[in-house]
């Protein structure tokens, strides 16, 4: 995913498409979306993943962007630990499928984190598009960008592997 410095120097995503190919994204779509979701873990983590990974990457309005984001959060706050199960803790060394699921946990969380970092950019940079109410979602979305990061870096922990470059 190509990513350029936001104004106040967040990495952040480039724009790139016009829609999501995984859902429609309204929180009242999204929300729907997510009832439909399919019960097996692997399915539900990689449409969880595209759809974060669309929401960062189509034009939208920041508390559009942000309500998304909260929806999909729920979804991703539920299935990181499920996921968790399958690579932390392990007394044998972690098998490829093991890393790889390790590594969708991580990159779900760094997906996430870019969200609320466009929702941040894109508030500072459009001061017109949040009423003096909306502007409370600016804290939330730095507290959840922060969140995000700590399960990031916790995870490499979990691995003993450096995080990534431009967690902190």
């Amino acid at each position: 995913m190509q990513k350029i410095q936001g104004t106040i120097g967040f990495t952040i995503p480039v724009q790139t498409l016009t829609s999501s190919n995984e859902v429609k994204l309204t929180p009242t779509e999204v929300m729907a979306w997510q009832k439909r979701l399919p019960s097996d873990l692997g399915q539900s983590a990689k449409k969880i993943y595209h759809a974060t990974c669309d929401c960062n990457k189509v034009k939208l309005a920041p508390k559009d962007r942000f309500e998304i984001l909260e929806l999909l959060n729920t979804s991703v706050q539920q299935i990181c630990p499920s996921l968790n199960k399958h690579y932390a803790n392990q007394t044998n060394a972690l098998t490829t499928q093991q890393l790889t699921i390790a590594h969708l946990a991580e990159t779900l969380h760094e997906q996430m984190a870019d969200g609320y970092k466009l929702v941040v950019e894109q508030s500072v940079n459009t001061p017109d598009s949040l009423t003096p109410l909306d502007l409370n979602i600016l804290p939330i979305a730095l507290h959840k960008i922060i969140q995000h990061f700590t399960q990031m870096i916790l995870i490499s922990y979990e691995l003993y592997s450096t995080p990534r470059t431009g967690v902190w």
